[in-house]
């Protein structure tokens, strides 16, 4: 009789077999993995304030250049502007590192170092003409008295001017903040004819400036001061040259208003997050403005009497972003922009702040190159020496 296999005993049920880790997915000195921590990311808050404050700088920039008479507040922004596009630009390469959206980050990134580049890039790019062997050097100069109120005797101020004057070799020499006394000892040693006018006063040891020919260029001819707003002067000379004649204006043009001192205070109060330094700061540089502004109206109608190719230099107190520098390229060459390559740094401000304030601008010339000097001789500015081309006689 057949049995039904369903009415015997059940089999055993079967264990599965370990499964061993394979030896090649496993490294046995480092042990199980753990997972990889989460990537830091920026809060949104700080994402959402490099942003906003992109948008607040991009639009005071414009504003600042649309506006006729800006506010105090928006009439600042132009002396900090690389400072502060630089700031800002490192801020963005943190959000690109840092941020959840790193492609926004970097679309922000690019478009901000593209506004950069439209503001400040042709200062990099050496645009001038040629060099040929008789091309002008024309050297200026803030020589900051000389030493006359330097209680450092670690160099000779005069000695050094000297010594910088004639390795340079200019043939059109600018200076600013010395007096009748220093440019004559200056003059004995050197084979410059000067015209001298102090900013205010009379006396040997009233600064001002002076604009000088070397003999090799062409004897100076006709030589004045030049009236500015609130009883201050500059210095006209006209040097006769083989090629004709060539005008030479030595120009310091008022300072902005805030001290050094001032300005160390106002830091200061924002390290203790204290801002009352900063308004008094601004109000100062409103006011400051509007004199040169003035100062500048002066100097464009006499430039406007002038039928000679004209070389105007000396130290402007004011970076190339603000109102004046703007109006003074609508009619004027600033060799830099055009010659020179980098940000072209003159002064450090209060000892840690790199500006650029001393200038040398033509009308009917052409520029070739700029550069900077390292010897300042005690002055607390850096030497501008310019190579321009040589005016032609007509025909």
């Amino acid at each position: 009789m057949a049995t039904d296999a369903s009415d015997g005993p059940s089999p055993d049920p079967v264990e599965p077999e370990p499964v061993e880790p394979d030896p090649a997915e496993t490294d046995p000195a480092e042990g199980p993995q753990e997972p990889a921590p989460p990537r830091r990311r920026w809060p949104p808050v700080l994402v959402l304030l490099v942003v906003t404050g992109l948008v607040l700088l991009w639009g005071a920039t414009l504003a600042e250049r649309m506006v006729g008479r800006p506010t105090p507040w928006l009439g600042a922004v132009p002396f900090l502007l690389p400072h502060l596009y630089l700031a800002a630009l490192l801020a963005c390469v943190g959000l690109v590192a840092l941020a959840s959206r790193r492609r926004l980050a970097a679309v922000l990134a690019l478009a901000h170092a593209g506004v950069g580049l439209v503001l400040w890039g042709p200062g990099w790019v050496t645009l001038g003409v040629g060099p040929q062997d008789d091309d002008l050097v024309v050297l200026s100069w803030n020589v900051k008295r000389v030493g006359q109120w330097d209680e450092d005797t670690a160099i000779d101020p005069a000695r050094c001017l000297r010594q910088v004057v004639a390795r340079a070799g200019p043939e059109l020499l600018v200076l600013q903040e010395i007096n009748r006394g220093q440019l004559e000892e200056l003059v004995r040693t050197q084979d410059f004819a000067c015209e001298f006018a102090a900013y205010r006063g009379e006396g040997q040891t009233v600064g001002g400036t002076a604009a000088c020919a070397h003999s090799s260029l062409g004897a100076l001819t006709l030589g004045r001061p030049l009236d500015m707003p609130e009883g201050w002067h500059y210095t006209f000379a006209e040097v006769a040259t083989p090629s004709g004649s060539l005008n030479l204006l030595a120009v310091h043009l008022p300072a902005l208003g805030p001290s050094d001192h001032e300005l160390e205070e106002a830091v200061e109060g924002l390290r203790r997050l204290d801002p009352g330094g900063v308004g008094s700061i601004v109000g100062a540089l409103a006011g400051g403005t509007e004199r040169q502004v003035a100062a500048v109206r002066e100097l464009l109608a006499d430039l406007e009497t002038l039928g000679d190719p004209t070389v105007v230099a000396g130290d402007f107190n004011s970076p190339p972003d603000t109102r004046i520098h703007r109006r003074l390229r609508r009619q004027l060459a600033d060799v830099w922009t055009v010659a020179g390559r980098g940000p072209g740094f003159t002064r450090l401000i209060s000892g840690w702040l790199p500006l650029r304030i001393d200038y040398v601008y033509l009308k009917d010339l052409s520029p070739v190159s700029a550069e900077t000097l390292p010897d300042r001789c005690g002055s607390d500015h850096a030497p501008l020496l310019a190579r321009i081309r040589r005016p032609r006689r007509p025909g």
